[in-house]
């Protein structure tokens, strides 16, 4: 959203377990799924609708640059734009992190109509917590990987408990008798545009003899 031309569409959210509403950005005034993902250079473009396949946190990102079109020839298959998205790698010093980030009913304040029809919060929790870990390959007395051979390991882990509540009337006795009671239409008179027409030997009995025999309907 830094980048001129970048906005969120109607569906983004900053929910990590849903995949295809965290990249609903258009840019450029294309649409939200006109876009193309990489991660190290390679394609990280789900064929689906267009959502990246691995989604990146930042304690793992190097660095990242989003590009508009129009873009040079090394990118292409989007008319959007293209999120280029580079990992960090171990260094010669073993560094690590760890992170955490907790919601929970217990913070959060009621909902508006729930709170005005008496009913409690509804449980809610919330934790998204992984780490990283980065260094030189050394196995001791067989190999020395500094300044050669580096490792880089990330992993985040989400835990979501949602439940909606939804503060509804509960039918009362007489809602219910209502309910089962017949239904006024179906004691009402006979409808001319909903009752089928008679078939002509009851429409002979209607009329009197002579009209009868004046239209045909009897001899």
């Amino acid at each position: 959203m830094l980048v001129p031309g970048v906005r969120p569409s109607s569906g983004v959210n900053n929910l990590v377990t849903d995949q295809i509403s965290t990249v609903a950005y258009s840019i450029n005034g294309m649409r939200a799924n006109a876009n193309e993902f990489l991660l190290d250079g390679a394609p990280n473009t789900a064929p689906a609708q267009n959502q990246p396949v691995f989604n990146a946190n930042p304690d793992m990102v190097q660095e990242f640059k989003v590009e508009t079109n129009s873009f040079s020839a090394e990118y292409g298959r989007a008319s959007g734009g293209v999120f280029n998205v580079v990992t960090r790698g171990g260094t010669n010093q073993l560094h690590f992190s760890a992170y955490e980030f907790f919601r929970n009913d217990k913070l959060n304040a009621n909902d508006w109509f729930a709170n005005r029809s008496g009913t409690q919060r509804a449980p809610f929790r919330f934790n998204q917590f992984g780490g990283t870990i980065g260094g030189p390959v050394v196995i001791p007395k067989v190999y020395n990987g500094r300044n050669k051979t580096f490792f880089f390991a990330n992993t985040e882990i989400v835990k979501f408990v949602q439940v909606s509540s939804s503060p509804a009337p509960c039918p009362i006795r007489a809602n219910l008798l209502a309910i089962s009671a017949k239904p006024a239409w179906a004691t009402a008179a006979p409808s001319p545009f909903t009752t089928p027409p008679p078939s002509p030997a009851s429409t002979a009995l209607r009329f009197p003899a002579i009209s009868s025999r004046a239209i045909g309907l009897t001899r």
